[in-house]
């Protein structure tokens, strides 16, 4: 390609920057989420993706294929560092690649990839989750969704209809951790994808997943981490 082309290619995406650049966010965030096993926030984040118009030289079947392979691809590895077997990935991916492969239509490209990105979510969480009751299940799901509100094993237990004290034993045996353990996790795993985006400050990052105080969140996440948010910060940007 000449470099007047380039030229011309640069200027015509120069006008959609700032949404090419919130659809990397928000691919990144479904990728972060997959990996999480968190199914509910990927599939909104999928949703607001689609919400997005393709110029129409672009939003051909043909394009809409090549969409989907790449989206599984990038979907795949999340699911594997999430902790799904590769083989259970493969077996996941390889379906979706055939059913893309003889789809007709744009739309049923869209409900597959739906489905695919509930697929890899789920088995992620069914992994972490092996062997758990249903009722410690949407536990940790719901503290997957709603890691930013007040959540305690009192909260919870008031919300679930459990006795606090049955609910800590349980959980305790159950996934080999306390509860307080375990929301401590995943607001620390969350407050790493916010970092890594490099977007919030570290108070603003501290009050989006639950820390009021951000002593306390910095004392939390280097005893996960084993270092500061802002050493993680500068390790990763």
């Amino acid at each position: 390609m000449s470099k007047n082309k380039n030229t011309e290619k640069k200027i015509a995406l120069a006008e959609y920057s700032e949404i090419i650049n919130q659809v990397f966010d928000i691919k990144g965030n479904i990728t972060h989420y997959v990996k999480s096993g968190n199914t509910e926030k990927a599939l909104i984040y999928f949703e607001k993706l689609l919400s997005y118009k393709i110029n129409d030289n672009r939003n051909t079947l043909k394009h809409w294929k090549e969409y989907a392979n790449i989206f599984n691809i990038s979907l795949r590895g999340a699911a594997i560092n999430g902790g799904v077997s590769p083989i259970e990935v493969l077996l996941i991916g390889d379906e979706f690649k055939n059913n893309i492969q003889n789809a007709q239509d744009i739309e049923f490209i869209k409900r597959k990839t739906h489905s695919l990105v509930e697929e890899y979510a789920s088995a992620v969480f069914k992994n972490e989750a092996r062997g758990c009751s249903k009722t410690i299940q949407d536990i940790c799901k719901y503290i997957k969704v709603n890691f930013g509100k007040n959540l305690s094993t009192s909260t919870l237990s008031e919300i679930f209809h459990i006795n606090s004290s049955h609910l800590s034993r349980q959980f305790k045996k159950e996934m080999k951790g306390t509860v307080t353990e375990y929301i401590q996790k995943i607001r620390i795993d969350e407050a790493k994808h916010l970092i890594e985006s490099g977007k919030y400050s570290m108070t603003d990052t501290a009050g989006m997943v639950g820390f009021n105080d951000v002593q306390y969140f910095t004392s939390t996440f280097k005893k996960i981490e084993n270092m500061t948010p802002t050493e993680y910060m500068s390790k990763t940007q």
